[in-house]
Order: C-alpha cells, then structure tokens, then sequence
C-alpha cells in the first residue's frame, strides 16, 4: 500500500472513531457541565485534574514507546504486547493502591476522598486498554470501535443515573465500570485475533529495560500535563473553584476543536517511525507538508474562535457560564500552536529523540506554573489562560528548535503571509457580517477558502491530485 494512500487510511479510521468518541464525550461535558452547575462542576473537573496526572504515571511512557516498537519491528508484536500488558495491568494496581493509601491521610473531607477514591479508579480500567496494540499494528478500526461503544454506553448511562449534583459520584463511576468492561473485551480480542498469549513469552528480566526505555516519553508526558492541567489545579487549591468550573468549560470546547491534530498525530507516528528508519527523505517531504496543511487550518479556527466566543460559550453552556467567553478567546490560539508543532513533536519521538521532547516539556512545566502563580492571584482563569498561551508559544520554539537541530530542518512555508491575509478578511467578515453562528462559521470558511485560491496558496489541482493519492496510492 501506497505511503499517502496508508495514511489516508489511517486517519480515516482515526478521525471516524475520535470524532464520534470526541462528539459523545463532548455531550457528556455539556450534559454534567449543565445538570451538575458551576460548582460542583468545577468540583469534578479539579479531581479529574489530578486523575490526568496519576494516569500518566500509570502509562509510564510504555503506550508511546509500545507503538514505536511495534510499528518498527511487527514480529516483536507477541513479546512486546504479553510483557507491556502485564506490566501496565500489575503497574496499575501498585499506583492505584498507593494512590488509596495517600488519600486516607489526607487532611479531606470523607466525601472529597471517596470523589478521589472512585476517580482514580479509571487508572485500573484505562490501562487495560489494549488501544497501543491496534495503534502499533496500524488496525485502526478497532482504536474507533473500543473507544465508540465506550463513549457510547457511558452516555447512555450518564442521562439515566445523573440528574443534579448530588449523583456527582455516580459519573466516575459509572465511567469506570463501563471502561473495565469494554477494556476486557478489547483484550480477549487481541489474544484471540492478533496476539499469541505465551506465558513463556514474559520474561521479568526485561521489564526493568522497558521501564528504563519509556522513562523519558513518561516524564516528559507528565511534565506536558503539567503545563495542561496545572492551571486548573491551582485554580483549584486556591480555593477558585467556580473559576475552575469557568476555566474547565472553556478549554473542553478547545480540546474538542483539537480532534484534527490528535488525530493526524496518531495515525502518522507508526508511519513516521518507520521512514525514520527507512527513508528519511519522503519523511521530510511528508512532515513538510503536514505542516503546511496544518497551518492552513489552525489559523482561521484561532481568528475566528476569538471573534466568535461569547455565541460559541453560550451555545454550548448557556448563559451561566458566559464568563468562560474571556479564557475562550484566549485559549483558542493554543488550536494554532498545537496543530503546527504536532508533525514536529511526534517526529522527535519517531525518531527517538525523547530528551529533547523532555527539555520542551520540562521548560513549558516550569514556566507555566511560575505565570500561574503570578497571574491567578488578581486574573484569575483569565490569568490562567494569558499564562497558557504564552507556555504554548514558548514550547512550540523548543519543540522546533530540536526537530531542527537533530532531525531535519523544514523552512516556514511562503504561503504564511497569504494565510494571514485570508485569515484577516475572513474575521472582518464573521465580525461585521451579524448573521447566525453557523452562517458565520460556513460563511467565513468560505471567504477564508476564497480568498486563498484567489491569491494562490492553495489550488483545486493540488487538491484533487492529493485525493488521487489518496484512492489509487
């Protein structure tokens, strides 16, 4: 199969299964963000802060490294996918009981606790998950199918037991149950299908080499969380807990407008491992243009999100959580930052560089904790969110300082300032054009799309012999 036509492929899977998995979890957020109110919402969301965290420690670095092996070498897929499935499931429970036992002498209150106590049990179900496995043999159907019927019964779960703020429990829980059950099933799958179970296969003697190997991808995916999340912590223990509920409802818009560039990510970082390995020089042409591509889109989402703020909060949310419009229209340049340096990122750990994911990841951790605890103080969620826009910008130059230095260097694209211009029309469109919210939105896509095939920086040519790749490889 073709390169671009195995992408294609990919990301056609990949953007199916995320954008039904993003679509339900976004009407799970809405449905609790509006039946639980600010607060308690708030509340949830400053648990599943900590709950990020701890999951991350859980995974260890072991789903990025996992997938990199496997992609490089698939007839190490038994060995490799017995021994990191055993680990990550004994791993899991070590972390969650230890986890338990720090919460009991905790100065909490008991209902806080238990909150804890069920949320961290998601650590146990989500490494269960055998999603790395199909991401490493490139069977993509299946990372869309596990993560729909999740999505899919949790939903259905959420509107029949979660009516107020007093079944806050329930939602944890509830995720957790769902989770375990579709986890089991998805493994019996791969020992079943894909994946020879050979207790012969465990060799314990290895377990410390996968460990010392993933080290770096864990730390530094801590220290990315750091610079995600610990806004919404702090918000938090500084005692903001409707600010976090503001923030929180803000950013799970932005998370939802980053589906294009976590799925692009996922389905090309197999295939980058493998050029890596194999040919370096279609793997520059690829990352090239996967830039391009995504510059193209991430700056009239940036431009117009910000115009369009307060309809897109109060569409969501209502009118009670309109003051998450100010952290909207700040937040919205991170789908910019994000989108640009994701063919970067994942080409540094493609090949292999993961110190050098680490020091980006370690400086933007550092630096948004010291703006967070300057800002939030007088600011704060807006505070909260100047401070992460500028860690974004700030990793984004390391990231591409090192992709650069110790991968290849690609130039900026010369069709920037057209995208800028393009960019600038379309907001003075959506601006002073006061149409409907989705007229808009259709409407200055359109003028966006117009403009740059007037200045010709994109071309219906171009875009038709991508599509031809696409079919035929």
């Amino acid at each position: 199969m073709g390169l671009t036509r195995q992408i294609t492929k990919n990301f056609s899977w990949l953007f199916f299964g995320e954008f039904l998995n993003g679509l339900i979890s976004f009407f799970i957020v809405v449905y609790l963000a509006r039946v639980l109110g600010v607060k308690t919402f708030g509340l949830l969301s400053f648990v599943q802060a900590f709950l990020i965290y701890l999951l991350i420690v859980v995974d260890a670095g072991f789903t990025p490294y996992g997938i990199r092996e496997m992609a490089k070498d698939i007839s190490q897929r038994h060995r490799l996918a017995v021994n990191i499935i055993a680990l990550r499931i004994i791993w899991g429970l070590l972390v969650y009981l230890m986890a338990a036992v720090c919460l009991l002498f905790l100065p909490l209150a008991f209902e806080l606790k238990l909150l804890f106590a069920v949320t961290f049990l998601l650590v146990i179900s989500k490494n269960m998950s055998p999603e790395w496995i199909f991401h490493g043999l490139e069977r993509f159907e299946y990372v869309g199918l596990e993560k729909i019927l999740n999505r899919s019964i949790l939903a259905l779960l959420i509107v029949l037991f979660v009516k107020g703020a007093s079944d806050l429990i329930k939602a944890p829980f509830l995720e957790f149950v769902v989770g375990f059950v579709v986890a089991s099933l998805f493994l019996t799958l791969i020992v079943t299908r894909f994946v020879s179970f050979r207790a012969r296969e465990i060799k314990f003697k290895d377990w410390r080499y996968y460990f010392v190997e993933a080290a770096p991808m864990g730390i530094s995916y801590v220290l990315l969380q750091l610079y995600f999340n610990i806004d919404t912590v702090m918000l938090g223990l500084m005692n903001r807990i409707e600010d976090v509920g503001f923030y929180s409802a803000a950013y799970k818009i932005i998370f939802a407008l980053l589906i294009f560039a976590t799925v692009l990510g996922k389905s090309i970082y197999p295939v980058l491992s493998r050029l890596y390995a194999g040919n370096r020089e279609k793997m520059k042409k690829l990352v090239s243009a996967l830039f391009n591509y995504n510059l193209f889109l991430g700056i009239p989402i940036a431009v117009g999100g910000m115009i369009l703020s307060e309809p897109i909060v109060l569409l969501v949310f209502g009118a009670k959580y309109y003051p998450a419009a100010w952290a909207f229209r700040i937040l919205v340049w991170t789908i910019l930052t994000v989108y640009t340096s994701a063919p970067f990122t994942f080409s540094l750990l493609a090949a292999g560089r993961q110190r050098d994911y680490f020091y980006g990841m370690a400086a933007g951790a550092s630096v948004n904790i010291l703006l967070n605890l300057f800002l939030i103080p007088s600011y704060g969620f807006v505070g909260a969110a100047v401070a992460k826009i500028v860690t974004e910008v700030i990793v984004w130059g390391i990231i591409f300082y090192y992709f650069s230095k110790n991968v290849f260097y690609i130039p900026l694209q010369r069709s920037v300032p057209k995208y800028l211009v393009s960019a600038a029309v379309m907001g003075l469109f959506i601006y002073f054009v006061k149409i409907n919210i989705f007229l808009s939105v259709i409407g200055g896509a359109a003028v966006y799309l117009l403009f740059n095939l007037l200045l010709g920086s994109v071309s219906l040519k171009g875009a038709y012999e991508t599509i031809r790749l696409a079919v035929n490889g």
